[in-house]
């Protein structure tokens, strides 16, 4: 299956970037593949603190939040 395949060659569902997936407008499926693959790797408790931390720094008038 196609993502038999894009586990076999290291891609993220057919992109080679996490970067380029999210830019591609990505179907729902696409989406949640993504968000998985950032809870995988850095940790649903780290996300969670980084969430905090940033919303703490916009606070503080340090940086800009952006969509």
């Amino acid at each position: 299956t196609e993502e038999k395949q894009s586990f076999k060659d290291g891609s993220i569902c057919g992109y080679n970037s996490l970067h380029h997936l999210l830019s591609a407008n990505p179907k729902p499926q696409l989406y949640q593949c993504s968000i998985m693959l950032i809870l995988c790797t850095i940790g649903a408790h780290q996300l969670f603190t980084f969430v905090d931390q940033t919303i703490e720094k916009r606070k503080e008038k340090i940086f800009h939040l952006q969509r």
